[in-house]
């Protein structure tokens, strides 16, 4: 949370402990993942996809990585569209192949709405050689 006189956190983000629901309304507030993962031929990567809101959103997952990197995450596809009802989560697997370098995945959650998408989460996986 970043706080000034300018631009400060609102009193309701401050009340909250709830990030998922104030990192999309609170320009203050952010959050980021990392784990230093050792480099390997075979990840997955157990997690919850959420809706933090009450209400039904559209929303779409993104990754990142290095080209020679395969990457997917089940029950859904990468990139299409899919519907969520009011704070459902949905237990998900992240598969990242093929990591034998160091590098970042990232995965990232957002909002739909028409033409317009908002950030509303995400992840950051950072693969390393064990030392």
């Amino acid at each position: 949370m970043v706080d000034s006189p300018q631009d400060p956190i609102s009193q309701d983000s401050k009340a909250s402990f709830f990030v998922d629901g104030i990192t999309p309304t609170d320009n203050n507030v952010t959050q980021r993942n990392y784990a230093n993962l050792p480099t390997t031929q075979s990840l997955v990567e157990p997690l919850l996809v959420r809706n933090p809101f009450d209400r039904p959103i559209k929303t779409r997952l993104r990754v990142t990585a290095p080209d020679h990197w395969k990457v997917s995450i089940e029950p859904h596809h990468l990139g299409k569209p899919f519907e969520m009802k009011p704070l459902q989560e949905i237990r998900a697997a992240l598969t990242v192949d093929n990591a034998v370098a160091s590098g970042i995945v990232t995965l990232t959650q957002e909002e739909l709405a028409g033409e317009k998408a908002t950030l509303i989460g995400g992840l950051s996986l950072r693969f390393q050689p064990k030392k």
